[in-house]
């Protein structure tokens, strides 16, 4: 009797255990049930308040202009035109090198990160999705956004010209 009542314990400690293992270390999950936006920073990174805690999120998958690039105000105020006074769902799957935690903003399904791609104020990640580089292409395409410019300057070309100073 006590062998069998053990066995259900022993397979959720074996799950358990398992899940451990298969996880790399320092990656970790998070969503807010409710998200209230703080400060929008740029275009890929804001402030919110998650379930009452700050939360500084950098949006997962794009590289958006920094503020002070060309293009850089734009973006920032593209990403705060989509996001304001909308509910949000976070979902916070990582965090970065500055101590910003990675993850992905939706509004009604969408992700925001997309919808920033598509109207042409941000890039795709090195190893973003197929949807995400044909959203970009058509912006380009389009000459929506950044793509106005004949050869925009990636964000990442823009740190390594400009590197941040304290």
């Amino acid at each position: 009797m006590s062998g069998a009542a053990s066995k259900p314990r022993t397979a959720g400690l074996l799950l358990v255990g398992a899940l451990c293992c298969v996880l790399p270390t320092g990656t970790w999950a998070q969503a807010c049930r409710r998200a209230e936006v703080v400060r929008v920073h740029d275009g890929d990174t804001l402030t919110l308040r998650c379930d009452g805690k700050p939360l500084t999120l950098r949006l997962a998958g794009i590289d958006a202009p920094e503020y002070r690039q060309p293009g850089g105000r734009e973006a920032r105020a593209a990403l705060a035109a989509l996001i304001d006074g909308r509910p949000l769902a976070v979902a916070v799957t990582a965090s970065d090198r500055y101590g910003r935690r990675i993850g992905d903003i939706s509004i009604d399904g969408n992700e925001v990160s997309l919808s920033l791609v598509a109207q042409g104020w941000a890039w795709c990640g090195a190893r973003s999705a197929a949807a995400c580089r044909s959203r970009q292409e058509s912006a380009r395409r389009a000459r929506r956004g950044l793509w106005r410019e004949p050869d925009p300057l990636p964000p990442w070309r823009w740190r390594e010209l400009h590197p941040y100073r304290r």
